[in-house]
């Protein structure tokens, strides 16, 4: 008689998603929620700057989104390591104000940038990916890590396999276990955590300051179930005015069709303010496993710097961190601001896994972990 039990590990991809027997709890159902509609439909139909196939790799009870690309390279970075070490990396210099560095480092990465590609930088598979800036991890075995590793390099022998959003506080079992494994942890980016059980951040005479002032701010906090399908326009246009005009184009360029089905499916927990009838700000996060994350951000810039929304804004999300006791994770940027209000600061990094590719294809694997575990350590650090 031939057993009914799904496999240990099995791919499901647009033809046969529905097939996938999703776990019955709170990660499973929100994977379900999210992922379905994007492999059945395709990613670009919710993210404009994205061309990627997604499946789902299921080890027992654990649900990872995995993306798999080949080239590529105007992909927003999330799903192209040529966007985010080498074009995001360009936009990042002008941060630096000495000119002559600034004009020296852009020609490493332009040169760099070439020599990736002969190399194939962009065939990638990229684990446990959400498609948003920073993702968080479900709870994991070493085991089940392992077998999901050995599974995918089976399966794509030429593709790299790699993990990004790896520290020390949100991910530790992935972040020591791969410290044990063939393969290179190259530091991506400085983060900025908060840990609202060892802190006194609630006590401390400049959060008191922000409370304050967002409430005389005269905003009202509307939360998803008083956003409609009318408000999604002027949701998307916050997002895409700080986070695409101002910032960058390779963020991830989230469409309509995107906040139409995470509104619909409370896949993210959204908090406005709103005030004589028109929203000024917006953030949107996600909860996974006692851990939160915003990766949708965005306040009208044409608006009185005086409340900042971006305090306002940043006020809120800590609010709902310190009520809800989660750690948060605010992400790169800001370092001035969130440090003051006791942010720990962390460097994160993606684990790259290349050992079953051919030798000329471990090269920028290595010059990327040589050049940002050194000199890029410091300058995210510094700047």
């Amino acid at each position: 008689m031939q057993s009914s039990q799904p496999p240990a590990i099995a791919l499901y991809h647009a033809h046969n998603i529905e097939e996938c027997p999703w776990p019955q709890t709170d990660d499973g159902q929100y994977a379900q929620a999210s992922l379905t509609p994007m492999i059945k439909q395709g990613v670009s139909q919710y993210i404009d700057n994205i061309q990627t196939s997604m499946s789902v790799l299921k080890i027992g009870d654990v649900v990872l989104p995995i993306t798999i690309n080949d080239a590529e390279y105007a992909n927003s970075y999330v799903c192209s390591p040529y966007s985010f070490y080498i074009s995001y990396a360009r936009e990042s210099l002008d941060v630096i104000s000495r000119a002559w560095l600034t004009s020296l480092m852009d020609f490493v990465l332009v040169g760099l940038g070439k020599f990736f590609k002969q190399f194939h930088i962009n065939k990638v598979i990229t684990v446990n990916n959400w498609l948003y800036s920073t993702n968080l991890y479900p709870q994991i075995a070493p085991k089940q890590l392992d077998m999901g590793i050995a599974y995918l390099k089976e399966r794509y022998p030429d593709h790299a396999i790699i993990f990004r959003s790896i520290d020390q506080m949100t991910s530790p079992v992935c972040y020591e276990t791969f410290k044990q494994m063939p393969c290179s942890i190259i530091a991506t980016r400085q983060v900025f955590l908060i840990d609202p059980h060892a802190t006194t951040l609630m006590n401390s005479r400049l959060f008191k300051s922000d409370l304050k002032l967002l409430k005389n701010s005269g905003y009202e906090i509307v939360n998803n179930g008083r956003l409609t399908e009318a408000d999604i326009p002027r949701l998307l246009y916050l997002y895409r005015d700080l986070y695409i005009h101002k910032y960058s184009d390779l963020n991830p360029k989230f469409n309509e069709n995107f906040l139409r089905l995470v509104l619909k499916e409370n896949l993210l927990n959204f908090r406005a303010l709103k005030k004589d009838g028109r929203l000024d700000g917006v953030v949107g996060y996600v909860v996974r496993n006692g851990k939160m994350y915003c990766p949708f951000f965005g306040y009208d810039g044409e608006v009185p710097k005086e409340p900042s929304l971006y305090r306002l804004l940043s006020t809120v999300l800590m609010q709902e961190a310190i009520d809800n006791r989660l750690f948060f994770h605010q992400s790169s940027g800001a370092s001035v601001f969130k440090t003051i209000r006791k942010a720990e600061r962390h460097i994160e990094y993606t684990a790259v896994f290349y050992d079953h590719l051919k030798v000329r294809r471990h090269i920028p694997w290595i010059l990327l972990k040589s050049l940002y575990n050194s000199i890029g350590t410091h300058y995210m650090k510094k700047y």
